[in-house]
């Protein structure tokens, strides 16, 4: 994969990143697993008074093996995702600052080469801030 590609990939692997946590939150709410507390007392002498921590589950094995094996693939997704969020960062830390803001505000804030050009300021134009992201991008 290319440097523009591996830039082009970080704001969809974050996104993922995130929207797969919510599937991940989402799956371990429909979990079959019941917890409770009953009281009871001790079966001996002295009958004493005690809370006991009981569970168990409202599905069957195989659905429970279906729930395991979604959440196995969502894990899987996640840290694929996180992944390529890292490396592309790794990559993004290693160029210039300007280049870093022209990044940063082009690819994961999504702004026009018009408003880049706006925030870098310094009478940069659009022509010349995607000049120089695409010379920096074929030196590395």
């Amino acid at each position: 994969m290319d440097n523009k590609e591996l830039i082009h990939q970080y704001v969809d692997a974050a996104k993922l990143a995130e929207e797969t946590l919510e599937d991940i939150e989402a799956l371990n709410k429909r979990k079959c697993l019941v917890l409770g507390k009953v009281k009871g007392s001790n079966p001996e002498f002295p009958y004493e008074s005690r809370s006991f921590s009981i569970s168990g589950t409202t599905c069957t094995f195989k659905e429970a093996d279906k729930i395991r094996e979604q959440e196995r693939v969502l894990e899987e997704r996640y840290q694929a995702a996180v992944s390529a969020k890292e490396a592309a960062e790794r990559f993004i830390n290693h160029a210039p600052p300007r280049i870093q803001r022209i990044i940063r505000y082009r690819y994961i804030q999504g702004l026009s080469w018009d408003m880049t050009a706006a925030k870098i300021g310094a009478g940069a134009s659009e022509g010349s801030i995607r000049k120089e992201l695409e010379r920096f991008l074929k030196k590395v």
